[in-house]
């Protein structure tokens, strides 16, 4: 009477009745990589919107709480690998990594599946490979929530994809065959294993060369590809944009200005000095003015996401937000508008590194005294500055920084160079001024101009002189020079 080896039907082995699980467990390997992969994905894209502007993709989950953000984390000198080789700066995103580790485990485990047979010990290439996943994961989780001010919600799932990848490889482990089960076919065979590869590397290619392709364009280029007509295309766009009707907002007399303070256009632009878009936009902002010299001016208006000084959000996203701002007001009012831009700039430069010790030096550099620092800040007329300029934004509807407005127009993007070009040329101010006379016609004369939302400039307080104040003002809400910055 055969023995129960002996019946084990020919070509299978002993765990034939484990195969479901088995199979249950390389589907959801498969789905955990393939979140991992989408995760991945998405940081790219976040990193493309940090250079080029845009609006990542979501947004919410990223900034769903107070601590967290993925564009700080990304903005970070951990977000990404940087050499410079032959002269030539090479960055690699932290994400790309990512994306191509997720690659090869999704093509793994969709194509190759469980080894079998002879084959066995190749589990041991995705256990190497989730293992040291896991071990890279732990150490970017340590700096993410040892080192930085907020951690990354996506950065958080792809690290939680790995360590349950790694799980699963472990409890995917072939067993030891029979002995009656020696001549069970092996697995993966070599035609399944170069699918494998080609799927992994035909991933890993399409990510680096998507990611390349939207770095590299900005939409202008995109949109010339579809039209094959780029100057018509901007022309479009410029069109498109003047047909929003313009709002008004009101300059004070004082507010800083960057470009010619008599040029025919006027961009105004709601900025945190620690919103990371804020700052690329600042730069961004700096080119356009070198490159269109007396094309317009740039004002610059105060609207800190932190509620120690903008009671108008519902939770703080940028602690120390104030400090900067009041910072550099007391600077504007000592020592003067380009002594304000040159503080700007350094507020921007030195984003992640500011405390209050770092303000007062600073302002010291631009020869603001500690002493007036101090006395400034205590000044009711300083704090009225800030909340003027969030009671203007509150009033146009601004919720989220940087926003900005060209002629009281609101730009839902940043525009590259050529979309500026244009829009300053002459053919762009034949279209604004056709705007405006569509604007007028279409309008009866006493709404030809949109009344103003903001109180008018003559009736806040001047920016007070060096001197001492006239009378004694009330105790500031808080005193952001104590305040740690974020």
């Amino acid at each position: 009477m055969p023995t129960a080896s002996q019946q084990v039907r020919p070509g299978c082995d002993a765990a034939d009745g484990e195969r479901p699980l088995a199979r249950f467990g390389i589907g959801l390997a498969a789905l955990l990589a393939m979140v991992g992969l989408a995760a991945s994905g998405v940081l790219l894209q976040h990193h493309v919107v940090l250079q080029v502007g845009g609006d990542p993709l979501l947004k919410q989950v990223c900034e769903a709480a107070a601590t967290t953000s993925c564009d700080d984390v990304i903005a970070s000198g951990w977000g990404k690998f940087e050499w410079v080789r032959g002269g030539r700066r090479v960055v690699i995103p932290t994400a790309m990594l990512g994306w191509v580790f997720f690659s090869f485990l999704t093509a793994w485990f969709l194509v190759v599946g469980r080894p079998a047979g002879d084959r066995r010990w190749m589990q041991w290439l995705p256990a190497c490979a989730t293992g040291g996943g896991v071990v890279y994961c732990a150490f970017f989780a340590a700096v993410m929530f040892g080192l930085l001010d907020k951690w990354c919600p996506l950065c958080a799932v792809t690290h939680a994809a790995t360590l349950l990848l790694f799980i699963l490889t472990l409890l995917l482990w072939p067993r030891r065959p029979d002995e009656d089960a020696e001549t069970a076919p092996a697995r993966p065979t070599a035609g399944t294993l170069l699918a494998g590869v080609l799927l992994a590397v035909a991933l890993s290619a399409a990510g680096a060369s998507e990611y390349g392709r939207r770095l590299s364009s900005a939409y202008a280029q995109a949109y010339y590809q579809r039209w094959q007509d780029y100057e018509k295309d901007v022309r479009l766009n410029v069109e498109r944009f003047l047909k929003a009707p313009p709002r008004e907002v009101p300059i004070l007399p004082d507010d800083p200005v960057r470009g010619d303070p008599n040029a025919a256009h006027t961009v105004v632009l709601f900025s945190d000095f620690q919103c990371p878009h804020c700052r690329l936009l600042a730069g961004h902002m700096e080119e356009r003015l070198k490159e269109n010299p007396g094309g317009f001016r740039l004002v610059f208006k105060h609207f800190p996401m932190d509620t120690s000084c903008n009671p108008g959000i519902s939770r703080t996203l940028h602690a120390g937000a104030c400090a900067a701002a009041v910072a550099a007001d007391v600077v504007l009012s000592v020592a003067g508008n380009e002594a304000f831009w040159t503080m700007h700039d350094e507020l921007f430069e030195e984003q992640k590194k500011l405390s209050a010790e770092r303000l007062f030096e600073l302002a010291e550099k631009l020869g603001v005294t500690r002493d007036t620092m101090r006395e400034y800040i205590g000044r009711r007329s300083t704090w009225d500055r800030i909340h003027a300029h969030v009671e203007q934004a509150r009033a146009l509807g601004i919720r989220e920084t940087p926003t900005m407005f060209f002629d009281g127009r609101q730009m839902s993007g940043w525009g590259d160079r050529h979309f500026w070009r244009y829009l300053l040329s002459d053919e762009g101010r034949e279209l604004i001024l056709a705007a405006e006379r569509q604007a007028s016609a279409s309008q009866p004369e006493s709404a030809s101009r949109p009344e103003s939302t903001s109180p008018p400039a003559g009736d806040l307080p001047p920016r007070p002189a060096s001197g001492p104040a006239p009378s004694p003002a009330p105790e500031p809400p808080a005193a952001p020079a104590s305040e740690p910055a974020g």
